[in-house]
């Protein structure tokens, strides 16, 4: 499934797009952490795209730049 939606991902918006999975709010944010560490950027620099409003809304309050994937036009 997270390789068919990687396609896709590549196939609208290009290569420097990567699909990350989690399994709790928690892991992702500390998945967007340790991306931003390994590309030397600041959190705000990362653009998360997340499709569950409560993720979002966690997201958001730890400072992170994030929208819903229904945003997106």
């Amino acid at each position: 499934y997270v390789y068919i939606e990687s396609q896709k991902l590549a196939e609208q918006y290009g290569a420097d797009i990567e699909l990350i999975s989690a399994g709790t709010q928690e892991l992702k944010l500390d998945g967007i952490k340790i991306i931003s560490k390994l590309n030397k950027c600041n959190l705000d620099e990362v653009l998360y795209i997340e499709d569950l409003e409560d993720t979002v809304k966690f997201l958001k309050s730890n400072g992170i730049n994030v929208i819903n994937v229904n945003e997106i036009k």
